[in-house]
């Protein structure tokens, strides 16, 4: 009922109902935070090939990689992928870093350890004569030892002759460099009981290692009696 519409007013009324109000749309959710996994410690054998990927959650794909600290000869792509073949021993500290395609960076933080394959010493006992003015050559066998020998490997050999002043010892790598042991020392001094240090760091272990003595005069003789090889 209208009352009091006062006026020149209308013989008829609109109903237009209350007035609707249409709410804005929802924000967008935004993505869970961006957080590269930790991989935990690594270790890897010196001169191996090593390969680790790297793996992140959250945030706006794709990711890009990066990493500083890691072992020399190891190397990261953009996917997060680290591989290559460590050259020197010891323990880096790696940090890792993936930025997501909205620019937000996370990053994550282990070690990884680089060290030289335990390779056992190897020995051969069997007696090799060595007769005047010739070479007597006794051999070991390294297998199972991946990478390289150590820059202090240890030869000790022991020989019988009555002149050890005669003689030339040399130990010879797989790839055939010869490593100078003894040359005529020692006089007209009997047999040879000695250990020696040699940096044989640039030579792969395995493979056949050879113990040359060579007789360089008439009138006395001998035998390799034994030696070990500890790369």
């Amino acid at each position: 009922k209208v009352t009091s519409a006062g006026a020149g007013s209308p013989n008829r009324l609109l109903y237009t109902g209350p007035a609707t109000v249409t709410p804005p749309p929802a924000p967008k959710p935004l993505p869970p935070a961006l957080v590269v996994a930790n991989p935990g410690a690594r270790s890897t054998v010196l001169g191996t090939t090593a390969s680790l990927q790297l793996t992140a959650t959250g945030g706006t794909t794709p990711y890009t990689w990066k990493a500083n600290g890691l072992p020399t000869g190891l190397t990261i792509n953009t996917a997060g992928l680290i591989s290559g073949t460590p050259t020197v021993t010891g323990t880096w500290t790696v940090f890792a870093t993936a930025t997501d395609a909205a620019r937000k960076i996370a990053t994550t933080t282990f070690t990884w350890t680089v060290a030289k394959a335990v390779c056992p010493p190897v020995a051969n006992v069997a007696d090799v004569r060595i007769r005047d003015l010739t070479q007597a050559v006794s051999t070991v066998n390294v297998t199972g030892c991946v990478g390289k020998a150590s820059t202090a490997s240890i030869i000790e050999i022991h020989v019988r002759h009555s002149a050890r002043g005669q003689l030339v010892v040399e130990l010879v790598a797989p790839d055939g460099t010869v490593y100078p042991l003894l040359s005529h020392t020692g006089g007209t001094a009997d047999n040879i009981d000695q250990r020696f240090t040699r940096n044989l760091s640039a030579e792969n272990a395995n493979g056949v290692w050879q113990l040359r003595v060579r007789d360089t005069q008439l009138g006395d003789s001998g035998y390799v009696d034994r030696w070990m090889l500890d790369l």
